[in-house]
């Protein structure tokens, strides 16, 4: 058999505005959709706090087969700058898709992160690559041991998340959720206000305000 590649989707994202949404918090993004796109939180960044680096891209995605990488080198042999690799292999914990050899190859591509539903691999040299946030839910020193299934840039589902090829993906050390370019376009101003109202409250609690007041708490009841 051999990796079949799809072609991406058609609908794309402006930079101008993956740069907005990169400037708005997970918590916050969270917030507005209610919770939808917001992937499984055991997809943690790999590094210290306060060391990563905010992750913001496109998806290009790899459906994998454990214990089977082809996917995975075909998605990094044909990433563009600015995309994120979604590599999608049913939260398998035996097998390590993805180390620090592939890690240099995406940073050589100026690719804009890693999401890896599975295990990853070289941990320190991957955390060490700080123009790529790696976010994964595993890791392991197993390698894989075949090269020759799976799909590239076909929609994925990270639990019930599903994940196609161009939509929008951003994390922090919150998490990582995903948008659809629909929802992008549609949310983003909402977002932004979101962020105002939450410096408000900050700047306002800062000035010695209660919670009661800042909040609209109605009046509680004494007893």
């Amino acid at each position: 058999m051999a990796v079949t590649i799809h072609a991406g989707r058609q609908t794309a994202i402006s930079e101008d505005l993956i740069d907005r949404w990169a400037k708005v918090p997970v918590t916050i993004i969270s917030d507005v959709l209610v919770g939808k796109g917001l992937l499984n939180p055991q997809i943690r960044p790999l590094g210290l706090p306060g060391e990563r680096v905010r992750m913001a891209g496109l998806a290009r995605t790899a459906s994998c087969q454990s214990p089977d990488f082809g996917a995975v080198l075909h998605a990094v042999d044909t990433i563009e700058p600015g995309e994120i690799l979604v590599i999608a292999a049913e939260a398998d914990n035996r097998i390590a898709y993805i180390g620090e050899v592939l890690g240099g190859v995406l940073v050589e591509k100026k690719a804009a992160g890693v999401v890896c539903d599975a295990a990853v691999r070289d941990v320190c040299g991957l955390a060490a690559l700080k123009d790529l946030p790696v976010y994964t839910r595993w890791t392991t020193a197993h390698g894989p041991i075949a090269k020759e299934n799976g799909a590239v840039n076909a929609t994925v589902f990270i639990d019930d998340v599903a994940v196609s090829p161009g939509d929008l993906l951003l994390g922090d050390e919150d998490g990582v959720i995903r948008l659809s370019p629909e929802t992008a376009a549609e949310q983003i101003d909402a977002a932004e206000a979101q962020v105002a109202v939450e410096e408000s409250w900050l700047k306002r609690l800062g000035d010695g305000e209660d919670l009661r007041s800042v909040f609209g708490l109605p009046d509680p009841i004494r007893t």
